[in-house]
């Protein structure tokens, strides 16, 4: 009589899909797929952020892959929330932080969450280590009320360096600090 696999043996696991398959890992092995997730999922802005030419402006570096431009600054003339994101992790990707902050301080805000989870991702490859209490710590209610918080004092801060007048902005963004009014 031939042995018949059961449903719940390992071998019946690839035909439960990804629970079967973290099954079959065990803990350590699905701990270091995730961590292999984080880190692509990390690691792929901030490569494509390295890579791009920040624009000069402090907005815009999304339209060089290909991204349409904001329909919410071309339809208010004011910067969107995100407007400065892409330029921000470009920035950033590239070690230049401060500017980074000065351009869209969330932008650089994401940049730095983005190389910590890369970071993570990377020791939880190399270790089999669990990242759910740093998950956990991410996705509670805090802190995304935090970044939520965050994200809005940021788009106020792009708004009014936006509102300044022709060649303000790059003196801001340049030095960190308003021009004096005369």
């Amino acid at each position: 009589m031939s042995a018949v696999p059961t449903r719940d043996s390992k071998l019946d696991a690839p035909q439960r899909g990804l629970s079967g398959l973290l099954g079959v890992l065990g803990a350590r092995g699905a701990a270091r797929l995730v961590g292999l997730a984080l880190a692509i999922v990390c690691a792929v802005p901030l490569g494509i952020g390295a890579w791009l030419t920040p624009s000069p402006t402090g907005m815009g570096t999304h339209r060089a892959i290909g991204l349409p431009p904001c329909g919410f600054l071309l339809a208010t003339r004011r910067p969107c929330m995100t407007c400065g994101m892409t330029t921000a992790v470009s920035l950033a990707a590239q070690g230049r932080l401060l500017e980074s902050a000065r351009v869209q301080p969330a932008g650089a805000l994401v940049a730095v969450v983005l190389a910590s989870g890369l970071l993570a991702g990377l020791h939880a490859l190399a270790t089999g280590i669990t990242l759910r209490p740093l998950l956990d710590a991410v996705t509670n209610t805090r802190t995304l009320i935090a970044a939520g918080v965050i994200l809005v004092g940021a788009w106020g801060y792009k708004v009014w360096i936006e509102s300044l007048p022709p060649g303000a902005a790059a003196t801001v963004r340049d030095s960190g600090t308003a021009p004096k009014a005369e």
